[in-house]
This record gives C-alpha cells, sequence and structure tokens, in this order.
C-alpha cells in the first residue's frame, strides 16, 4: 500500500546526509540554475509549498537498483540507503546542498549557464520587510567575492554586514552568539535578530515540512518505471534519453554510464576537440533506434519509437556504430577533418555511419566504394541541406538508401546530399568559421597538401594541433581596409587560407609584398621555394608581390570553384550576374 506523510526539512536533510535517502542511479545529474535556487530558498523561508517527493522503499529482493549519493554528500563509508527518490531530486539537491553541505553549491548563472560556487545568505533586514520580495533578500556570493561583501566568510563580517549563512539555519547557536557579542553595545541590532530568527527562521525553516509519497518495497519493476516516467514529464522535463535510461534501469542496466563509457571510447579518451566530441547521446540513440527498426523492415526513429528500443537492439547496434566510426574517423582525416570545429553537420557523420553497417566493412574498404562515400559527403558539405529547421531522424530516414546507391542499386544519389547544388555568389558569403561551406573549403585547401608560408610543412593532422592552425587573411584586414576595399571580398573564404598562428603574426597587417620579404628572412628560403608554398594554397604568387587584390580574388575565386566542383562532381552555378541568386 502506498504511505503518504510529511518530513520535517531538518529531518529529510539528515537522512540525505547520512545517506539513508539516496538517488536510484539512473537519475540524471542535478543541474538547477542559481535564480531558480533562489527562488526555492524565498518560498522555504516565507513556508510556501515546494510541491510534493516521491521516493521507494528499499529493500525488495525483486527490485534492486544502484543507488548514488546526491550531489554533495559525503560518507565515512558506503551506506545501503533505506529510501531512493523518484521524484523531486533537483529540489532536494538544492536544499541539501544551500543549507546543510557546508560547501559552496555548485550552480550555473545566466543564459549562457556558466558554472559558478555560490554560498547563500539572508539579509537580516531586508528579510524582514513586508514590501520587499524574499527572492531578493536572498544573497549569493560566489567565490570570487563580490566587492560589497568581499569578507563575507568572516562571521564578524557577516554580523557587520548583517547576512545570515544559511548553512547555520539548522546550527544556528554559535552564530547566535557571536552576532549578539558583536552588537552588545546595540541592542536595536539583537532585538532586530531576535525578530528575524523567531519569524524566518524558527517558523519558517525550522518547521518546514516537505509531503511525500512512498512506493512500497514490493512495487513490481514495471510499475515503478511508468511511475517515474510519468511523474518527470513536468519542471526539468526529461530528455528521451533519461526516460529510456529509467526504462533500461529495471533491467539493471546502466544507460548513463554505458553512454559515458562508449563517449570517452569514441573521442580517444575523452581528447578535446575530437571530431566527435559533438556526437551527444540523443544523435547516437536515434541512428541506433533506426538501424534496429529498419533490421525488422520498419524504418523508424522518432522520441516515441527511442522509446520502444529493447535493450538487447540497443547492446548490438550500439556496438555496431561504435565500430563504424572508428573507421569514419579515419575518413575524416583523410579528408583533412581534424576536430569537431571543422565537422560540417554531425547528422551527415550518423547518417554515414548507418551507411557503413549495411555496406559493410570490406566493401567499405574498396576504392570504388571511397570515392562513392567521398562524393557524397562533400555533395552534402556544399548542399546547405543540413542546416538548422531539419529534424535528425528526417535526415537519417531520408538517407537510409544511401547505402544502396553506393552498392549500385540505386543510379541516383540518394537524400540531401543528391539534391544538392552550390552558387558562385555564396562564396562571397562565406566568411565565419561556423559555416558548413567555410569548413569545407578549408578541408579542401589541406587536401592539396598547402604548406606553411613560414615553415614550408605540409599541413598534416599533427602540424595542425602543433602549429594552431586557423584559417587567416591572405591580404590582411587592416591593409585592405586602408585601401577601401569591399568588405564582402577581402573578408570572404576566397582571402583565407590555413595558417599557423606564429605565421600570421609576420604578417600582421603589412601588404603582401612586404610580409612575403619578412617570412622569405625568417624562413631563410629563396623565391621560388616561397612561391610554390603560394601555389600550393592556390594563389598566384604575381598577384600578391604586386598587391593586386583584385587579380588574386578572381584567380582564387574560380581556383576554389573548380575544387568544389571536383569533389562534387557538380558544376557550381553562375548565379553572379543574377540580381536575386536561389
Amino acid at each position: 500500500m502506498v504511505n503518504s506523510d510529511k518530513f520535517n526539512l531538518k529531518d529529510c536533510l539528515e537522512d540525505i546526509k547520512n545517506g539513508n535517502i539516496q538517488l536510484p542511479d539512473f537519475q540524471r545529474d542535478w543541474k538547477w540554475d542559481d535564480e531558480t535556487i533562489r527562488r526555492l530558498l524565498g518560498s522555504v523561508s516565507l513556508s510556501y509549498p515546494i510541491g510534493s517527493i516521491l521516493l521507494l522503499e528499499t529493500g525488495s529482493p525483486d527490485v534492486k537498483f544502484k543507488a548514488r549519493l546526491i550531489e554533495g554528500v559525503k560518507v565515512v563509508k558506503e551506506v545501503e540507503p533505506e529510501k531512493l527518490i523518484l521524484d523531486g531530486q533537483q529540489r532536494l539537491t538544492a536544499l541539501y546542498q544551500a543549507l546543510m553541505s557546508n560547501q559552496p553549491v555548485s550552480t550555473t548563472t545566466g543564459h549562457r549557464k556558466k558554472s559558478i560556487k555560490v554560498r547563500y545568505y539572508l539579509q537580516i533586514e531586508d528579510a524582514l520587510k513586508s514590501d520587499y520580495r524574499r527572492d531578493d533578500a536572498i544573497v549569493g556570493i560566489t567565490e570570487d567575492r563580490q566587492k560589497k561583501y568581499l569578507d563575507a566568510l568572516d562571521p564578524e563580517k557577516q554580523y557587520e554586514y548583517g547576512l545570515y549563512p544559511l548553512t547555520k539555519i539548522f546550527d544556528s547557536f554559535d552564530w547566535q552568539q557571536g552576532y549578539c557579542k558583536y552588537w552588545e553595545k546595540n541592542p536595536d541590532k539583537i532585538k532586530l535578530y531576535k525578530e528575524f530568527y523567531d519569524k524566518v527562521i524558527a517558523d519558517s525553516f525550522g518547521k518546514f515540512v516537505i509531503p511525500y509519497i512512498e512506493l512500497p518495497k514490493k512495487t513490481p519493476k514495471p510499475a515503478i518505471s511508468q511511475i517515474f516516467l510519468r511523474v518527470n514529464q513536468s519542471n526539468e522535463k526529461l530528455k528521451t534519453f533519461d526516460l529510456l535510461t529509467a526504462q533500461f534501469a529495471t533491467d539493471n542496466f546502466p544507460l548513463r554510464e554505458d553512454w559515458k563509457k562508449r563517449q570517452e571510447k569514441l573521442t580517444n579518451g575523452g581528447k578535446p576537440k575530437h571530431v566527435f566530441s559533438k556526437i551527444d547521446e540523443s544523435a547516437f540513440l536515434t541512428a541506433v533506434t533506426l538501424l534496429a527498426t529498419d533490421s525488422q523492415n520498419n524504418p523508424k526513429c522518432r522520441d516515441i519509437d527511442i522509446l520502444d528500443l529493447k535493450l538487447e537492439d540497443y547492446k548490438k547496434w550500439s556496438n555496431e556504430i561504435q565500430d563504424s566510426l572508428k573507421e569514419i574517423e579515419k575518413f575524416l582525416h583523410g579528408e583533412k577533418i581534424f576536430t569537431e570545429y571543422e565537422v560540417p553537420y554531425i547528422t551527415q557523420i550518423m547518417s554515414m555511419a548507418v551507411a557503413f553497417i549495411k555496406i559493410g566493412i570490406t566493401k567499405w574498404k574498396t576504392a570504388g566504394t571511397k570515392n562513392k562515400i567521398a562524393k557524397w559527403f562533400w555533395c552534402g558539405v556544399f548542399s546547405g541541406n543540413y542546416g538548422s529547421g531539419i529534424t535528425f531522424e528526417k535526415v537519417l530516414l531520408a538517407e537510409l538508401k544511401v547505402s544502396e546507391w553506393i552498392l549500385g542499386k540505386e543510379n541516383k544519389m540518394p537524400g540531401r546530399a543528391g539534391n544538392s547544388s552550390f552558387y558562385k555568389s555564396k562564396l562571397l558569403k562565406l566568411k565565419g568559421k561556423n559555416s558548413p561551406h567555410f569548413k569545407g573549403l578549408c578541408a579542401l585547401l589541406m587536401q592539396d597538401d598547402c604548406r606553411d608560408f613560414l615553415t614550408d610543412y605540409p599541413i598534416n593532422s599533427k602540424k595542425y594541433f602543433d602549429e594552431k592552425i586557423e584559417m587567416h587573411h591572405i591580404f590582411p584586414q587592416a591593409w585592405c581596409k586602408k585601401k577601401n576595399l569591399y568588405p564582402n571580398e577581402y573578408n570572404s573564404v576566397v582571402n583565407k587560407t590555413p595558417l599557423s598562428a606564429e605565421t600570421n603574426r609576420k604578417i600582421g597587417g603589412k601588404s603582401p609584398s612586404e610580409y612575403l620579404k619578412v617570412i622569405m628572412k625568417e624562413g631563410k628560403m629563396g623565391k621560388n621555394q616561397m612561391e610554390e608554398i603560394l601555389r600550393s594554397h592556390n594563389i598566384e604568387p604575381l598577384h600578391l608581390w604586386n598587391d593586386d587584390f583584385d587579380g588574386f580574388f578572381a584567380h582564387r575565386k574560380e581556383a576554389l570553384i573548380q575544387k568544389i566542383e571536383k569533389v562534387t562532381g557538380k558544376p557550381v552555378i553562375d548565379d553572379l550576374d543574377d540580381p536575386m541568386p536561389f
């Protein structure tokens, strides 16, 4: 029979501190922001209800979930919990960390979710104002300390500022004695504190209760899973991954832990900026589900379909995708794509993983297959058809027949890459490194073994990382501005090329004819060698020696167009004379 009752706040937090109340391991990580924590603390300080929590009694021989402590809790030895939190994790974690952990709360702030560590205090005087929002009386002081409360960790400064540390809510005696001694010659301050203590600390926090519902230990696993999924559909809405994690937990399978291990393997031990760093659990599960359902001749991969995924199918197809991505990593490096920042579309990478599995590794490694894969890949990169507003599952479903085209069973290239086209005017619009087309052209330039201006080293994967290679201006921006050239031209990809940070510093704001002399002197090279390096970047040397931007721009634009046509096998459409290009 389901039990319902109320916890005293202090007793509940003590049980959390001692490990008597824990989380089932399938729960996601705690992630409340500073503003939400303040609102919660403000509600408790006014005795406003904060909703009930749902618990599960432990001890069943048939239902045994792996448990973990709430974030911030530390125990001397491992404790077997008496209860697990099914709903209420975010609220209870926030309350525990702010009121009882004696450590700063690890949270985030702002729309960018900047990580901060905060200690919370109540401004005694403001908390007693009837017309004052209680949230605003709660002061959060970060570890770098605001100037106004620079020494707030010092109790005497807390007394002086009238800042009551919320970690003293349930252990106030020493702080109270210190405060009264500090203000012993100012009875008004002591009177103010006593009023604050009675109204806010004793009456609100001290008497605060949290209603709870407790499922008995005999509750069957399927029922626990369904109840968990239903009660977690509001507030911090669970993602599909969280819901599937809960479902698999009833089979004692830790999906969250499994995904972390797979992600680490995919990125070579969590290597920063790895080409697969942006493949998240959602993308991975979508591809897994598509393969599982396609094997049953009913391909689909919406969120609702992911929740129908069987554990055995997850294990089988996850391993397949993981293996395929290792081969795709080699392909990307061969195409001169070395980091997450150069990957044009993650959706296309996952489509390629699906195609790889359907083709098989033996056929994948043949020259003919690789040529077709590369053509499909580059058509997709320059298509612009994988952008925002297109759901992941639609892309994967549309690309499902890529493998058949590669194997010669389909005549026309399918999917978004098959419908691709590229326009000359697009080159003038490619300025930022976030553009997939920009990333693609950067890789194509490196495919020709373009060499760094200063060192004459080919830009391979090792040099890419060691020398901090990025796309830099050929005709420097400062020089172009002085000459009143068109920003759309000198800031476009036509006037950029992969160079090391050191080379870019040598270039500075000098004219090309000037910086070439500097580089030749620094690099101890002759004119012929310098010109060979420039040609490796599809630059006609004479244009740089003569500081001829117009001649350079026209020549290099055509060279880049030819590169695109070569890798896609399609003509680039000339729309530069069209007043309304599509």
